[in-house]
């Protein structure tokens, strides 16, 4: 039912444009370990390098993405998408929705940024 929730929330910010309106046409895609997390236009997830667990309090995440995009357009991007999918702001790059904490870092050199990104149950 959850997940049901999450992907009506999902077509409807496509069909109001929330979500299409930062990327000027591009399409969106999503983490494929994170299936609603959106994945800003340019970045590539790391795949082979994520961490899931499946417990009876919640589910752990751990993966990151790969893109050319700023550090500062990157973060901007998740703070104006992810209230819209229902996170709620605890603190900068630490966000909260339905038992569950997401927590965002990143990292950029001159060539890439980096996106890490860790979902955890929400012990609070």
């Amino acid at each position: 039912m959850m997940n049901y929730f999450r992907n009506f929330i999902i077509v409807f910010l496509f069909i109001t444009g929330v979500i299409n309106s930062s990327f000027a046409g591009q399409k969106l895609e999503f983490f494929h370990s994170i299936s609603d997390l959106p994945l800003m236009y340019g970045f590539k997830e790391n795949e082979n390098t994520a961490i899931i667990f499946e417990k009876l309090d919640g589910r752990i995440i751990e993966t990151s993405a790969v893109g050319s995009v700023s550090q500062a357009k990157l973060e901007k991007f998740y703070v104006e998408i992810l209230p819209e999918l229902g996170w709620q702001e605890v603190e900068k790059n630490l966000y909260k929705r339905e038992g569950e904490l997401l927590n965002i870092k990143f990292s950029s050199n001159s060539k890439v940024t980096t996106i890490y990104v860790t979902i955890t149950p929400d012990k609070g």
